[in-house]
């Protein structure tokens, strides 16, 4: 049977490799050889599994095998990646997400792998990097006999009919824009439409009615800022006016190539908002952050009232 996509995302090819593991030993072989008994028993698997990392916020796995043997529990860890950057510190946070698990005796050995297309694991790059094993979509699909888990590595090792479109992300956001609309409608506005999400959209901007100084909310670092573009190279000049105006002080940031500074709140730890859970779960931290937004646009009011409209100055 032929199966023919309208468009792929990650989450699907986490499917394939999750049910292309479970259910054919070949692929196991791929993973386990040369390191634990290739008739190890799945005791259970992890699919989008979050935790809290120290130093991070939030961080996600994509796929955990738990698996055992004669010498005890061991995990096999999956980044899995279409063609999607890596995210800040991506390889070093799997080590503390799994040291974690491992530490609570979820398992006593493990193994870190990125799966990906061979066009990506092949390229030493920063998406790489770190990674001492690396198993191609290619390899999982030639130890496949024909169907859907076969056809889906395919289809997206080829490139045709992919998208990096995250649901987790897209849903947040989504829920976001509609909490802040009908709670926040009179002081915020979100910047955008509301459309789908790749995984690496860890940032949404509000606008200030400011041209050059807009309102971050940055999932990732935890942070909410409010930006003033190309402000970086007249700090000193920017802070005299923030001073003036009894406002707190900027500090220099970078945007792509241009150089920005900005005034910042660091959010603690425990209202770091994750992707993966369900919004309301989150609604008390999702207001926090929102809060700290409103604080950042009562002084861009203020910076209007005093006719600073436009940045830089």
């Amino acid at each position: 049977m032929k199966h023919t996509f309208r468009y792929l995302v990650e989450r699907d090819a986490d499917f394939a490799i999750i049910n292309a593991f479970e259910k054919n030993k070949e692929v196991r072989k791929l993973f386990l050889s040369g390191y634990r008994d290739l008739n190890s028993i799945i005791i259970e698997t992890r699919h989008s599994f979050m935790q809290q990392e120290v130093g991070y916020g939030y961080g996600e796995s994509d796929i955990i095998f738990i698996l055992e043997d004669k010498k005890g529990k061991y995990a096999i860890f999956i980044e899995d990646k279409i063609n999607a950057d890596a995210q800040p510190s991506q390889r070093e946070r799997y080590e503390i997400r799994a040291k974690q698990l491992k530490s609570k005796g979820d398992f006593e050995d493990y193994k870190v792998f990125l799966c990906a297309p061979n066009s990506y694991v092949n390229k030493e790059t920063k998406n790489t990097v770190g990674y001492e094993n690396k198993i191609p979509y290619e390899a999982i699909e030639r130890v496949l006999p024909e169907g859907l888990d076969k056809d889906i590595l395919s289809t997206v090792s080829s490139g045709k009919s992919c998208s990096v479109v995250d649901s987790g992300v897209t849903n947040f956001w989504k829920n976001l824009r509609v909490f802040v609309n009908n709670n926040y409608n009179d002081i915020l506005k979100m910047k955008g439409k509301s459309s789908d999400k790749p995984s690496g959209s860890m940032w949404q901007e509000f606008d200030t009615g400011i041209k050059g100084c807009c309102i971050y909310l940055k999932i990732d670092t935890r942070k909410v800022e409010l930006e003033f573009q190309g402000m970086g190279s007249k700090l000193d000049q920017l802070n005299i006016l923030l001073t003036n105006l009894n406002l707190p002080t900027a500090i220099r940031t970078s945007k792509g190539k241009s150089k920005s500074a900005s005034i910042q709140f660091e959010i603690p730890e425990e209202y770091g908002l994750t992707f993966y859970s369900p919004f309301l779960e989150q609604e008390n931290r999702v207001i926090y952050w929102l809060n700290k937004a409103v604080e950042l646009q009562g002084m861009a009011k203020t910076l209007k009232e005093n006719n600073y409209i436009n940045f830089p100055i």
